[in-house]
């Protein structure tokens, strides 16, 4: 993941710094990859816990189906309803990013 992050930020970072025709088109994309970034602290803080929660089958379905309504919603470019996202008790900030992340991609799409 972290790498797939840094190459997504490498390229990102590359297009900042060519001459685009169009630069709101990639301020347009900075929210998501600074909310992306920020995810990827979060969960990579969580991993390096002994103790941490345990997501029943239930829970991580509901993240799978939030995620691939994300990555279908930026891959074509389409608006989806925006889905609840589970709390996982005591790390509220993993769920309040995903929700801006979400609706960061989501109000892109409109």
């Amino acid at each position: 993941m972290k790498t797939n992050i840094n190459n997504l930020k490498t390229v990102y970072d590359t297009a900042v710094g060519e001459i685009p025709k169009d630069k709101s088109a990639i301020k347009y994309y900075w929210p998501i990859i600074y909310t992306i970034q920020e995810l990827e602290f979060l969960l990579d803080k969580c991993s390096r816990l002994k103790k941490r929660p345990v997501l029943d089958d239930e829970v991580l379905a509901k993240y799978l189906l939030v995620f691939e309504s994300i990555a279908n919603a930026s891959e074509h470019r389409s608006h989806t309803s925006v889905k609840e996202i589970p709390k996982i008790e005591g790390y509220p900030r993993i769920k309040d990013t995903i929700e801006r992340l979400q609706k960061s991609i989501l109000s892109k799409n409109d």
